[in-house]
């Protein structure tokens, strides 16, 4: 079986000097850190010596590892060691979830959203997309960098329209220009990431592979599904054709459980054969007027919001919740 390797942002702030981990799975992780100035630096990753690139993007990546281990590792410039931190692989009981996006180039509220979120109790996290105003201003993923350096969660980007042309992106997370669309497994739940900016027609790379991993799913019981253009909305930017003519079908026919999507600015539920529709799309981009047209719609609110899912081990299941900045229930179901 190919092995799948996924990416993520974990990133902690150490003062002014931060790292993150991307491709971190139950045995490979990559360490990434910037440095103001161009420099040499390197990584002692369980007593091993690893040398990173000169310049401010820095990057190591360790394979072999063990499941579910913690291991120690340390970053070096020079004869001083910027930091000392512990980080753990995968194992199968990560599950409970944030789902938030559309922060754009809203620095303050992306920052004031995320004080919000760190009360919550999750595994990993997920940004539907549109994480900068313009892939190109360099700066914005630098204030992006800082103001998630403190989350200390695994972080799942979801590539929106606002991430074109994806030239700096790269640099925050290596390797996700030839790796737009993901997924990776935790217990009996499978999480699969969608390029919403590529083709999703029949004859599409992308539908093929989608295809094939639902094809492959019936062992999982929930089956998660996000992409940035939803394939329903109400908001102003409306529905997604593509989508809807050729990923709705098999999502229908592999009983996917929810599809998570941005792009419009509020949040949104419907539910259509079986299959949940979730826009959260609320983390400080500008918030968009709704208008009643799609059939199965539950709940619609412009509103700045994000979503926790927590699994229950007592029920096996999830229970999705809805939140406003205030704390406030927005919305809640059990996903049975």
């Amino acid at each position: 079986m190919k092995k799948i390797l996924i990416s993520f942002f974990l990133t902690i702030s150490i003062f002014s000097f931060s790292y993150y981990i991307t491709d971190l799975s139950t045995d490979t992780l990559t360490i990434n850190w910037y440095t103001q100035d161009e420099s040499f630096t390197s990584v002692i990753f369980d007593g091993k010596t690893f040398l990173g690139e000169r310049g401010k993007f820095h990057h190591v990546s360790v394979g072999n590892l063990k499941p579910g281990k913690e291991y120690t590792f340390s970053i070096i410039k020079g004869k001083n060691s910027l930091l000392n931190e512990n980080i753990r692989t995968l194992s199968n009981d990560n599950r409970d979830f944030i789902v938030y996006g559309d922060n754009r180039e809203n620095s303050s509220y992306h920052d004031f959203i995320l004080t919000k979120i760190k009360e919550e109790s999750f595994d990993f996290i997920f940004n539907t997309g549109d994480m900068v105003f313009l892939d190109l201003f360099w700066w914005q993923w630098e204030k992006f960098s800082e103001i998630i350096s403190e989350l200390n969660k695994p972080y799942f980007p979801v590539i929106g329209n606002h991430e074109f042309p994806m030239f700096y992106i790269n640099n925050v997370f290596p390797g996700i220009e030839e790796n737009t669309y993901y997924y990776f497994v935790s217990g009996d739940s499978i999480f699969i990431v969608l390029n919403s900016n590529k083709p999703l027609d029949e004859n599409s790379a992308q539908y093929e592979w989608f295809k094939k991993i639902l094809d492959n799913s019936e062992n999982y019981k929930y089956k998660f599904v996000f992409m940035h253009k939803p394939p329903f909305s109400n908001g102003p930017h409306g529905n997604n054709d593509q989508a809807i003519n050729f990923i709705v079908p098999l999502m229908e026919q592999h009983k996917v459980n929810i599809v998570f999507s941005g792009h419009d600015h509020s949040y949104q539920r419907f539910e259509k054969n079986g299959v949940i529709y979730i826009v959260t799309a609320g983390a400080g981009a500008p918030l968009y007027d709704l208008e009643g047209k799609n059939e199965g719609l539950i709940i619609q609110k412009k509103i700045n919001n994000y979503v926790l899912c927590e699994y229950s081990e007592e029920s096996g299941t999830y229970v999705i919740t809805a939140k406003d900045t205030n704390n406030g229930v927005i919305d809640q179901f059990d996903l049975r």
